[in-house]
């Protein structure tokens, strides 16, 4: 029996069914990660501390490799466990693809942190049109496609939840800096990312701001600000080259805040789509002030 794949056309032409789709998948990768919540697990000698991976998080990029390939979505899967060279190359090809990170947060979920993710998105060249981020352990679900509106909610995900206007996902309302709830999140594997990271504290810490956080989860971090409970997400690059700050990461995430009425660009007010280096995330009406001040970060 041969498989038919679905065009880009038809894909573009039913964002619900694909959306229905990635929920399923991101549904059946989280009974598989759950498995592990909890084990600890160490790094191997060559990891660093941004680039800590657990068997959790191959064992779901394996299912949802395998998983989208038997399926009329079968198109490429850029991974978080990938090679990062390849993986910059497959993302600057057009057509649809999938990226995927498997546990977004795996120390936070190797120590039984009950903040970790798994993020899922389609993307047409660069731009996502639909994305998942879910939180297992609390069971939140946050989903988007493109001009389909961002929802949340709790429990067995369902397409009437986020098709449901109570579930819709707003931005905040805050449009002073110095009332602002922030996160802050810089890697830390150098001098280098150390001091720009001490320079992005300096700009923002309280009381320019009422408070400033960190999660280490990027993909929950930006759904926050897409609900309504951050009003920003900052994040240094980890180089010019984006792969290195996870594009698999901010994929669904990003939607997600557009269609909640959230803006993401860089810190050049640059909208790169997943391709992006240096992230902020905000609720639009804050995000012109911190440009202004992000101007004095380098």
């Amino acid at each position: 029996m041969i498989k038919l794949i679905l065009s880009r056309e038809e894909v573009l032409g039913d964002l619900n069914s694909t959306l229905d789709f990635t929920v399923r998948i991101v549904s059946e990768a989280a009974h598989i990660a759950l498995r592990y919540y909890g084990e600890e697990h160490e790094s191997t000698a060559d990891q660093s501390i941004e680039d800590f991976s657990t068997i959790a998080d191959k064992e779901v990029h394996k299912f949802v490799i395998d998983r989208i390939a038997k399926s009329k979505y079968a198109f490429p899967v850029v991974s978080e466990e990938m090679d990062k060279d390849f993986v910059l190359e497959a993302l600057k090809k057009e057509g649809l693809k999938w990226v995927l990170d498997p546990i977004d947060g795996s120390i936070n979920f190797s120590r039984g942190i009950d903040m970790w993710s798994i993020s899922f998105a389609l993307v047409d060249g660069i731009e996502t049109i639909a994305g998942v981020v879910y939180d297992p352990v609390n069971q939140k679900w946050y989903v988007a496609a493109k001009g389909l509106r961002a929802y949340h909610f709790r429990g067995i995900a369902s397409s009437d939840k986020y098709k449901n206007q109570e579930n819709r996902m707003r931005i905040s309302s805050t449009n002073k800096l110095e009332d602002s709830v922030i996160i802050l999140a810089y890697p830390y594997n150098n001098d280098t990312q150390i001091n720009r990271g001490k320079k992005l504290y300096e700009l923002f810490h309280p009381p320019k701001v009422r408070a400033a956080r960190r999660w280490d989860s990027a993909a929950l971090e930006i759904c926050a600000v897409a609900a309504g409970k951050i009003d920003a997400y900052i994040c240094n690059s980890q180089a010019k080259d984006a792969q290195y700050n996870g594009p698999w990461d901010i994929a669904a995430a990003m939607l997600i805040l557009k269609e909640a009425g959230g803006r993401f660009t860089d810190y050049g007010g640059q909208n790169k789509e997943i391709l992006i280096a240096d992230r902020l995330a905000t609720n639009e009406v804050l995000h012109g002030q911190f440009l202004e001040k992000l101007k004095y970060l380098d």
